[in-house]
């Protein structure tokens, strides 16, 4: 049968069966389903075309569809056909509970359901799921969900069968069945995709991804995410960028997030004020509660609630007011209607058996209580939000563990405060784990650092220095104690030639005029590479257990552990040497960052070549001042503590780009600079395996670097030699991987925005920390003669990314890097110096003391990063 010969109601049918898979071509179908059907006076068929065209006219977000569907109701009634307005009831009852009438959508529903036949009922069974994902109801009636599957499978009605199971699915999951929700999620997605119904299948891909964010699968939901794609209709597309928010938000990547949602936003403005416009609205003001614009969120979350309210959806209501009184808990300042209006709120959630909702809910009710001192009532809620848990995600368990630690406080309990805040942070220790991508651990670290914070203000306040050692180092790099997954994935290998590619022509003046496109396609490029490192799961590794003190004095023979850490913004030194762990209190943290600003630009005047002698004389004077000053501050009231021997110097994120060699108590030592002692202690003599050869690289574009290279390789006769059109990125990784030492003389850049696409410049391109991952064993010592390859992109929890930090990571055992810009005509000599003390034996960190001696006139600006 042709097109031509298709009756206006079969036609309508098939339009209908046609929405899940092209909404727009179902749209034109049930449009000519609806003339034929006048031409021929059937009005059963014109209402069948009426209810396919709104169900088009849903799936495509056009404001028209409530509209059309009451067209159809009424045009049942007056034909006197009882089931076809049972029928185009329940597609008004979708297209109201879109613009927020949820109450108005169910009375549709038990309107309709009465004069629909067993088959009929079952429809209006998947029609009153979808309803109660977003009403106050609680999903306790499985008796009708089951009957109404056995009715579709009995039929062989299999895309039926998927549309309930979808709903059911995103209704077990939000009422805290995240297994059972998943089970039905998946089963309606692989039926979707029996029948090519792309649309659906995409929406069922996305409900999944949801709900493994709900169960801490982070990897599996951006997997499923970035996987979404095709020619999908606009609507499909703003469900993604929601989804893709929700699950960018959990981590921790906010700026990200905040990109999604305005992108959602900005494709729902056609809608108008509907429903799924108010939720992203309100999804806006969660992130920017984390993004610490506290005032913009809860002015954003008062107007999501009062609009909630408004339509009669009173639990997105409650869910919204709750979004503002996490902002005002922020502030610190909570009134009484708030808190009482909260309570309900908290309730309700319960009531209506979101318990996840519930269980956030009452901890964040706990927590205003607590603003304002009634630990009564915060202790009520608090056991409130215990008996919901079961099964909450690892920020809310974080959240129960810092209002537990804030309750504990406030009732005099400081120990047991600190032993919940550690649990914490344990916890928080077991999910990096599950990670495979270094960026995501790191991200992670935020949702611990309020509980940190917790146990440094207990140490600094009882004054006990070892505690705050411990503290110092649950807060630290902690994201750098498990190795990275390795990848295989050929998308990323591929993306990251082309990359290389792309900056070739960039650099390339004859093709100037198509910059602006190429650095389109670079930015896409990134974007994808790091895209696809997140989706890597954990798969291998355990928590590394932290030293204790007497492990760590072991390992020190007789050097001193330094580290620096700032508590609300005032700076403390610990010190342990010999068996012995001191405190002292350095004053404001403000001076000596702000005086780094100046030093590292007097450095930067230094290293031109192009310097005036009276310039330069300035700088130099300006340089001294500097490391004076800050010397003052950071070494000369813990002097007495350093003893003789060499340092391990833990100085934070905020004082990591310092050249410690410069400083005048330090001048001369052996002075090894870690992210934390727990990593330092990690990376022993035999934490990384034996390790045999050398290599030595000489990139493009550096005057030194070969001459440099040439002068090692008499040192090392063995060595392995990449120089000129040699040292390519491919031959580069291969000789890094399990050398003792390596020596790269080649242009790198640090990207602040970007640090894992921080670089080592080679002959055919870039080489990127996130290459450096792939790596089965990483080169023992690794000597970097370049501008500063030593810095890393500081994040919460004093999280390091950047090349170092990747290296550290990964096992590199000693990196010899730059903080700042270096003349080159200084660096052969000073490498040459480095490299004959390390072919004697000498440790990292005392030759590079040794080599900075050797050449007093070279600024000592770099570093030994990690155990050397």
């Amino acid at each position: 049968m042709n097109g031509a010969e298709i009756g206006a109601r079969e036609l309508a049918e098939r339009a209908h069966a046609h929405v899940q898979q092209d909404p727009r071509v179902a749209s034109a179908m049930a449009r000519e389903a609806l003339e034929r059907a006048r031409t021929a006076g059937d009005r059963e068929a014109q209402v069948a075309a009426l209810h396919a065209l709104g169900f088009a006219q849903n799936a495509l977000a056009d404001p028209a569809m409530t509209t059309t569907l009451r067209r159809a109701v009424r045009l049942a009634q007056q034909h006197g056909s009882r089931n076809a307005e049972a029928r185009a009831r329940l597609a008004l009852a979708g297209a109201l509970a879109l613009h927020g009438s949820v109450r108005k959508s169910l009375r549709e529903i038990d309107r309709a359901t009465a004069d629909l036949d067993p088959f009929e009922r079952a429809r209006a069974e998947v029609f009153r799921l979808g309803l109660l994902f977003y009403s106050e109801k609680a999903y306790t009636d499985a008796t009708r969900s089951g009957a109404a599957l056995r009715s579709f499978r009995a039929r062989g009605e299999s895309i039926w069968e998927a549309r309930l199971l979808f709903n059911r699915g995103l209704v077990r999951g939000s009422r805290g069945d995240i297994s059972g929700g998943l089970d039905d999620l998946r089963r309606a997605r692989d039926l979707y995709d029996e029948h090519g119904a792309e649309v659906a299948v995409a929406d069922a891909e996305m409900a999944i991804a949801e709900a493994l964010v709900l169960s801490d699968d982070i990897p599996g939901a951006l997997r499923r995410l970035d996987a979404v794609g095709g020619d999908l209709p606009g609507t499909t597309h703003v469900d993604l960028e929601l989804a893709r928010s929700r699950a960018l938000v959990t981590a921790m990547l906010l700026e990200e997030a905040l990109v999604a949602i305005e992108t959602a936003l900005s494709g729902m403005r056609a809608e108008g004020p509907t429903d799924r416009a108010m939720r992203a609205q309100l999804a806006r003001a969660r992130i920017l509660v984390l993004a610490g614009d506290v005032d913009q969120a809860r002015r954003t979350a008062r107007i999501a609630g009062r609009a909630f309210a408004r339509r009669g959806q009173q639990v997105a209501a409650a869910r919204a007011r709750l979004v503002a009184l996490d902002a005002s808990v922020r502030l610190g300042r909570v009134t009484r209607e708030e808190l009482r209006v909260a309570g309900e709120d908290a309730e309700l959630l319960a009531a209506a058996g979101w318990q996840t909702e519930a269980h956030r809910a009452n901890l964040v009710v706990a927590s205003a209580h607590l603003v304002n001192g009634d630990s009564g009532r915060a202790r009520t809620h608090l056991g409130r939000a215990r008996a919901q848990g079961r099964g909450a995600m690892l920020a809310d368990r974080l959240l129960a563990a810092r209002v537990t630690a804030q309750l504990q406080l406030f009732e005099g309990a400081s120990a047991a405060a600190a032993r919940t805040a550690a649990g914490g942070l344990d916890r928080l220790d077991r999910y990096r784990l599950t990670l495979g991508s270094v960026e995501l651990r790191t991200r992670a670290s935020t949702l611990g650092q309020e509980l940190a914070t917790l146990g440094l203000r207990l140490a600094v306040e009882r004054g006990n220095a070892r505690r705050l050692l411990t503290w110092i180092e649950k807060l630290r790099a902690n994201a750098l104690l498990a190795r990275p997954e390795r990848h295989h994935d050929p998308v990323i290998v591929a993306a990251q030639a082309e990359l290389r590619r792309i900056e070739r022509e960039l650099d390339d003046p004859q093709l100037a005029t198509s910059s602006g496109r190429r650095r389109r396609r670079r930015a896409t490029l990134e974007q994808e590479i790091s895209r696809r490192t997140r989706h890597l799961s954990g798969t291998t590794g355990t928590v590394t257990r932290r030293p204790t003190i007497g492990e760590l004095n072991q390992a020190l023979g007789g050097r001193t552990l330094v580290e620096l850490v700032s508590v609300d913004g005032q700076l403390h030194a610990v010190c342990a040497r010999d068996g012995i762990v001191r405190h002292r209190a350095l004053g404001a943290l403000g001076e000596p960052t702000s005086r780094l600003e100046w030093l590292r630009f007097g450095l930067r005047q230094l290293a031109r070549e192009d310097l005036s002698r009276a310039r330069r004389i300035a700088a130099a004077v300006g340089v001294t001042r500097d490391l004076e000053l800050l010397d003052a501050v950071l070494f000369q009231p813990i002097h007495e503590l350093l003893g003789d021997d060499g340092l391990v110097l833990a100085p934070g994120a905020d004082l990591a780009a310092l050249p410690w060699a410069m400083m005048p108590s330090l001048e001369g030592r052996a002075v090894s600079v870690v992210p934390s002692a727990t990593l330092w202690h990690r990376l022993g003599p035999t934490a990384t395996g034996a390790r045999a050869g050398v290599t030595l690289v000489a990139g493009p574009g550096l005057r030194h670097a070969k001459r440099e290279v040439t002068g090692l390789a008499r040192i090392h006769r063995d060595a392995t030699v990449l120089a000129g059109r040699d040292a390519k990125v491919a031959a580069t990784l291969a000789s890094l991987d399990g050398a003792r030492i390596a020596h790269l003389a080649t242009h790198g850049h640090f990207r602040a925005d970007s640090p894992l696409f921080s670089a080592f410049e080679l002959a055919d391109g870039s080489l990127t920390a996130h290459e450096l991952c792939a790596l089965e064993q990483p080169p023992e010592v690794l000597i970097l003669s370049a501008c500063d390859l030593a810095l890393s992109d500081a994040r919460p929890g004093d999280e390091l990314l950047g090349l170092a930090a990747t290296l550290l990571g990964l096992g590199t055992r000693a990196i010899i890097a730059s903080v700042a810009p270096v003349s080159d005509r200084h660096m052969p000599r000073l490498m040459r110096s480095l490299h004959e003390a390390l072919t004697a034996g000498v440790e990292p960190a005392a030759a590079l003391a040794a080599a900075q001696r050797a050449n007093p006139t070279t600024p000592a600006t770099f570093v030994c990063l990690g155990r050397g």
